[in-house]
């Protein structure tokens, strides 16, 4: 197995040269084989374990036996303790998942402090495929029923290669120690059935079931990257992201593509969006339903009248002050930066919507920052009446998607400023200004 072990490691180009491993060990069967194998293969290693407490005195014993071992095989060791069932209560989510998220968080945190290049996990072909039945129950993607990828950015799996008979049997032949885990034969949790239930009935059929299914992930891997490689061209093709706002063309990629689904699914799916919605959103494309929208806690997705149009959610998220002696302002994506200057010094006025050039005299500080609200009225600036916001914004075409997205300045509740767009005439600079207030804004 160790032969196996260093060319497997040697083959997928899992580490090169003098790199740095941290090897994530829970005390259990697989990580102590997987840092036996580093241990005797001379890399350079440290260890980490995760404490969740779930198991009281058991989850003690375990941290207990793994400073042990990092003692044994001369490898420092990163424990840390966590309250995992708070961490699930507060994000609304399972124990497993909590535990996952703050897990690899927490392990990417520590190559980036210690200067280490990967994290080593003891995932094996088992493992792999319970992953594979869980997401196909859950009618997950392409990506998600081809099991437990044997590298992800900085993280290596370099038992990927082993059964669980394979782990096992190299344990007994070297007498190897390890901590059992009472909850892996807790029916309770999906993935133990899965283990305990599925996978005997489907080993009945197939008793190579391991091999197969190592076989086929690897043609289902190669077949994945072609399948990204070519996507990621078609998503230049279609698709634009200017920072503000994501625009995907859907009427060239209906008319071009007998896949359209797919396509903008993979272009949509990071920020959020399903295969569901991919569909969906064609079908109300074709049925001319122009403004309807999708939202997640991050992005709001639109329906435009040829295109999709993906923007920030800022609907509740911007609130901001500027006080007088205040430089800089920060907001999502944005940095407004505040000077107080002489009107004398300045020669010309920029007529760059991104600035805004105000009598700082006719100011009231603090002035506020925060979404427009519906209904809300200023004087646009070379008008001696008051306009609707929204009725401004629909008059100089402001794409429906970009709307939300739209914030005023105010001073004592006057609007000052529709950011980014037009100035109120009652703030403008006048040939008795003063002092003036020069706001510019810039994209991070």
């Amino acid at each position: 197995m160790l032969k196996i072990f260093k060319e497997y490691i040697k083959n997928e180009h899992f580490l090169t040269g003098n790199q740095r491993v941290i090897l994530a060990v829970s005390g259990g069967v697989d990580s102590v084989v997987m840092s036996e194998l580093f241990a005797i293969s001379g890399f350079h290693c440290a260890m980490a374990h995760c404490n969740f407490g779930l198991r009281g005195k058991e989850s003690d014993e375990d941290e207990y036996f793994v400073r042990k071992l990092a003692k044994n095989h001369n490898f420092d060791l990163f424990v840390r303790q966590f309250n995992i069932e708070q961490v699930a209560d507060e994000r609304g989510i399972s124990i497993q998942m909590a535990a996952r998220h703050v897990r690899y968080n927490w392990f990417h945190a520590l190559l980036d402090k210690h200067g280490f290049d990967k994290i080593a996990t003891a995932h094996h072909i088992n493992d792999s495929i319970e992953t594979a039945l869980f997401n196909f129950t859950k009618g997950v993607n392409l990506s998600g029923i081809m099991g437990v990828p044997v590298k992800n950015d900085r993280i290596i799996r370099p038992l990927s290669f082993a059964t669980k008979a394979d782990i096992l049997q190299y344990a007994a032949t070297k007498n190897l120690a390890y901590r059992q885990d009472s909850s892996n034969d807790k029916l309770a949790y999906t993935r133990n059935k899965i283990r305990h239930k599925v996978i005997p009935i489907l080993k009945e059929i197939n008793p190579g079931l391991e091999q197969t299914f190592g076989l086929s992930q690897k043609i289902r891997q190669a077949s994945n990257r072609l399948l990204e490689g070519y996507v990621a061209e078609l998503i230049q093709t279609y698709s634009n992201n200017n920072n503000q706002q994501v625009t995907i063309r859907l009427d060239q990629l209906l008319a071009d593509q007998l896949e359209a689904e797919l396509i903008l699914y993979k272009i949509i799916r990071q920020y959020g969006f399903s295969f569901k919605h991919a569909i969906k959103i064609i079908e109300l494309y074709k049925k001319k339903r122009v403004g309807r929208k999708f939202c997640n806690q991050d992005w709001i997705l639109w329906i435009d009248r040829h295109e999709v149009l993906i923007t920030e959610n800022r609907e509740k998220l911007i609130e901001r002050e500027i006080r007088e002696a205040e430089k800089v302002v920060e907001m999502l994506g944005t940095k407004l930066f505040v000077h107080k200057i002489d009107s004398s010094s300045l020669n010309q006025l920029s007529s760059s919507k991104d600035e805004a050039y105000l009598d700082f005299d006719k100011l009231k500080f603090p002035l506020k920052i925060r979404n427009w609200n519906e209904g809300e009225r200023f004087m646009p600036l070379g008008m001696n009446h008051f306009k609707k916001i929204s009725d401004f914004l629909v008059d100089i075409k402001v794409p429906r998607a970009q709307k939300q997205s739209v914030c005023v300045l105010l001073s004592a509740d006057e609007v000052a400023w529709v950011i980014g767009y037009r100035i109120d005439e009652r703030f403008k600079i006048t040939p008795q200004t003063k002092n003036m207030l020069f706001i510019e804004r810039k994209n991070e």
